[in-house]
């Protein structure tokens, strides 16, 4: 049957009447299910069965006599990205399945049937198959659409789709299914130009390298972004770096009357994505990296602009006081904070106006807030911001951030995660006391393990329950530690948890959250306020204190300075070792 597509669009969709799903990395696959045994249809229709034959065992558990379904083939074990996919598809696996839609189920045509009704008839189809799985639901995103996007874009997602809840299934492009992709910005050295045919333009596209393993490695083209003045002033620059040979290596195709130039030259460059070949897309030029006045060290202390700016209303917190807060609380978030890649909540005018997260600081942010740039998962470099000291704070306060978000690694060591988060995130509707013992649960089950753990309180709805690391262990061991503890949890008390996203799968439940496990995922930093009515923190707190705690954010401002770590009492940092790792294996195959 024809798939249905999606509309690529810039354009956030109303998240009255439309829900958002992970822009998956993959094959689009419809399978069949019938009495000849399950088939693998791709989106041309070709029957690649025999490609993906890894995949037919957990197809054939599905309980119906017959289905067509609509998803997309991922690669297996918990690896992402369409290079694992291809790997995978040349090592004959593994690979997984993400369904997404029901087109039929028993012979009966579920096409004209709303969005929601498909959905829940998929969900009832698949509930009986074991969590974690090789076939799984593809998580739905309810609320606001830009909030669904930097939730995504925050934690390294390609995007998302957005889907109209009412409108029924048909094949071919429509706007019915959105497109809207994460953008990336980095910065790159100019090695060359491509003359232009058109009359007064100095040249139609610039080539773009970036910086890898002592060298330089070619990144494609940029084309657009440019007014007159901006090619006449890059034209003027360019000019005396003229060189007769290439400064990296570039592929003949595509550079055919390159002027090549010496890469003195760094544009700052905003793309979709990194393709299999390491090239930009939909590449946009934004400016020289070197633009603007002179980088300048920091003043002992930032001043803080439009300081009595209203940020919260009860109690009444303005942004000076806000900076009042942070400039008391940096001894207390340095130890976590300091030297490691953030992502920034920021409100420039308050909880009253627009929210957005920022992870690639741009133009005009303060020197304090210092920068590095950051290889993505496709080798492009991209800056990010991180802070070693109080100045650096109140830096990104000055911008407007309430939020600070943490990667798991320090710049010094990006490959080496030194901490392990599992964040307890209860469905609607249950209260803290279920939170509170599946917090106390973990530990327990964390500590059988042979890993000792320390909590703190989001701030927001649930508990972080937080690993120490020693930094021997790379991001692909830890997720995949950490995936498993959540699913052994999951398996233990599966009417109390799921280790899975999906809203479905936590109706009543706890979603062991393991995805912040991986390069590039963020989690709320000790002590960082939450952007939530009443201004609460995300407050570390003993094993003993959280029993008598009534709420996830039980602690203002002033009550998270008065108690500070308390007797929080973190654990040393601990080894994934080969001991550890075999015992979660047992655990989850008793």
């Amino acid at each position: 049957r024809p798939v249905q597509l999606a509309t690529l669009t810039d354009d956030l969709a109303d998240h009255a009447t439309h829900w958002h799903e992970l822009k998956l990395d993959g094959y689009r696959a419809q399978v069949a299910l019938g009495a000849g045994g399950p088939r693998v249809f791709t989106r041309a229709g070709h029957d690649w069965t025999d490609r993906f034959a890894d995949l037919i065992p957990a197809l054939r558990d599905i309980p119906c006599a017959s289905a067509l379904i609509d998803g997309e083939i991922v690669a297996g074990a918990g690896m992402q990205g369409f290079g694992t996919l291809q790997d995978a598809i040349a090592a004959g696996g593994p690979f997984g399945y993400v369904a997404f839609d029901l087109l039929q189920l028993d012979e009966r045509d579920l096409t004209d049937q709303p969005l929601t009704e498909r959905r829940a008839a998929l969900e009832g189809l698949l509930r009986p198959l074991p969590p974690m799985g090789a076939v799984a639901l593809s998580p739905v995103i309810h609320g606001p659409a830009d909030e669904a996007l930097a939730l995504i874009c925050g934690n390294g997602g390609e995007g998302v789709i957005a889907k109209r809840t009412d409108a029924p299934y048909r094949g071919g492009r429509s706007r019915d299914w959105l497109k809207i992709k994460c953008r990336r910005q980095g910065t790159f050295r100019i090695v060359g130009w491509q003359a232009s045919t058109s009359r007064g333009r100095p040249f139609a596209s610039l080539a773009l390298a970036c910086d890898r393993d002592g060298g330089l490695a070619y990144m494609g083209k940029v084309g657009t972004g440019f007014d007159q003045d901006t090619m006449a002033d890059l034209a003027r620059r360019m000019e005396p770096l003229v060189r007769r040979d290439a400064p990296v290596k570039a592929p003949r195709r595509g550079v055919a009357g390159m002027t090549w130039i010496d890469p003195d030259l760094t544009a700052r460059i905003d793309y979709a994505e990194t393709t299999a070949q390491g090239r930009l897309r939909h590449a946009v030029y934004l400016g020289l990296h070197d633009e603007g006045p002179p980088m300048r060290t920091p003043a002992p202390t930032v001043a803080i602009s439009s300081g009595d700016r209203v940020i919260f209303d009860k109690p009444r917190l303005t942004k000076a006081g806000l900076a009042e807060y942070y400039r008391a609380a940096a001894p207390l978030m340095l130890p976590e904070l300091a030297g490691r890649p953030l992502s920034l909540l920021r409100l420039p005018e308050g909880m009253a106006g627009d929210r957005f997260f920022q992870k690639h600081p741009g133009k005009g942010f303060p020197a304090a807030l210092k920068i590095q740039q950051i290889a993505d998962k496709d080798g492009a470099p991209s800056p990010y911001a991180y802070v070693t000291d109080v100045d650096g704070i109140l830096g990104a306060v000055q911008m407007g951030s309430v939020e600070f978000h943490i990667w798991g690694a320090r710049r010094d060591r990006l490959d080496r995660p030194d901490r392990m988060v599992f964040d307890l995130d209860p469905d609607e509707g249950l209260g803290f006391a279920a939170t509170r013992r599946a917090a106390l649960e973990l530990r327990d089950r964390l500590s059988g393990l042979g890993l000792r753990s320390w909590a703190m309180l989001s701030g927001g709805k649930g508990v972080h329950v937080i690993v120490p690391l020693r930094r021997t262990a790379g991001w692909d061991t830890v997720k995949l530690f950490s995936r498993g503890v959540a699913m052994l949890t999951a398996q233990a008390h599966p009417d109390r948890f799921t280790a899975e996203m999906s809203k479905a799968r936590r109706k009543g439940r706890i979603f062991v959250d393991w995805l912040r496990n991986e390069r590039g995922a963020t989690a709320i930093a000790p002590f960082s306020v939450r952007a939530r009515p009443g201004a609460p923190v995300a407050c570390p707190v003993s094993w003993d204190e959280l029993g008598r705690i009534r709420k996830a954010g039980a602690f203002s401002t002033a009550q998270a300075l008065e108690r500070g770590w308390a007797d929080t009492d973190p654990p040393p940092a601990q080894t994934l070792s080969a001991a550890v790792i075999a015992a979660l294996d047992a655990a989850l195959t008793a």
